[in-house]
């Protein structure tokens, strides 16, 4: 019999009780787990599957033929089953921190700045509208031509989402381009990352590193740069992986699903076992369905839709993905 001495007699073998139906002792397992021109001047400002066999050899000697063979294995952990998440990608803006929150910050500060140029402060408000407006111009325009396709976006539209932007808010407020970058950078880039860490919503911490603490890889998806808002809320180190819409490989705004793609494939998670988290249905769980991954929409406790379910706050978030990671 494969791995007995073939010395030992017939009482010994039988005394060794070797139980395996090839004549060896039952495998003895062991598991590890294995982020004016003086006026437009002023405007700017300054500022596996399987497991790994480890050891496959017997202990045959059977000098007194008394001892079991031992085969000892290295058993990884179980395969996560195919509904299970191993991947939660945030949206940033209106997700992580409350928009409301940040926007009156900022205005309190926009007009402290310039109390004695109000007309600067108007001219300013024109120009951070006109931004706004163009993306969602820029939204719409690429709702009516995109079919979604899964090699993603041009190289050419990765280069040119940022500036096209700028060019149609300069447009629609009547300032020059270079006026309307500086003004975007300096309200809108700067500024904020003072006033954001008071607007981070109840509970995010504690979720993110509940999720980090069951394997969860955790990412970032957000229309606009995101990193030094992360570093700004203190959570940065909290994620794995941070995209924005500029990224080369997305140059599209969401619902297009090219940015999740990218965060997905860094993240080495397949769609089916990722989650996306946003606060607005029509952007954030059409882009989630688009890629094939489903998605919670923060602050709307009780409501959902085809493509997504509402939750109350990230205490509630954290429980329910809690219970999906298992």
């Amino acid at each position: 019999t494969r791995g007995c001495h073939p010395s030992a007699r017939p009482a010994q073998l039988e005394s060794a009780k070797i139980i395996s139906r090839n004549g060896c002792c039952p495998a003895r397992l062991t598991g590890r787990h294995t982020s004016s021109a003086r006026s437009i001047g002023r405007i700017g400002g300054a500022a596996g599957p399987g497991s790994k066999l480890l050891a496959s050899g017997m202990d045959s000697s059977f000098s007194d033929a008394t001892r079991p063979c031992t085969l000892r294995y290295r058993m990884p952990l179980p395969p996560r089953n195919s509904t299970s998440v191993a991947a939660v990608v945030f949206d940033v803006d209106g997700t992580l921190y409350r928009q409301s929150t940040l926007v009156r910050a900022m205005l309190f500060r926009l007009v402290g700045a310039y109390a004695l140029h109000p007309a600067d402060a108007i001219a300013t408000l024109r120009i951070l509208r006109s931004y706004r407006r163009a993306h969602e111009q820029l939204r719409t325009q690429q709702l009516r031509s995109d079919s979604f396709a899964a090699d993603g976006s041009s190289e050419q539209a990765e280069m040119m989402l940022g500036e096209r932007q700028l060019i149609l808010a300069a447009r629609d407020s009547g300032y020059p381009v270079a006026t309307v970058r500086t003004a975007v950078e300096r309200w809108m880039e700067l500024a904020p990352l003072d006033e954001i860490l008071a607007a981070r919503r109840p509970g995010v911490v504690e979720c993110l590193q509940t999720l980090r603490g069951a394997g969860v890889r955790i990412g970032a998806l957000s229309d606009y740069p995101a990193t030094a808002k992360l570093t700004a809320m203190d959570l940065s180190a909290l994620f794995d992986v941070v995209v924005c819409a500029q990224d080369r490989g997305v140059g599209s705004l969401k619902p297009n699903p090219a940015g999740l793609r990218v965060v997905l494939t860094r993240l080495d998670v397949p769609a089916s076992q990722a989650v996306y988290v946003g606060d607005r249905p029509d952007v954030d769980a059409r882009a989630a369905g688009a890629a094939g991954m489903r998605c919670y929409i923060i602050d709307r406790a009780g409501a959902h839709g085809a493509e997504w379910t509402g939750v109350r706050d990230y205490n509630a978030l954290g429980r329910l993905l809690a219970n999906d990671a298992n």
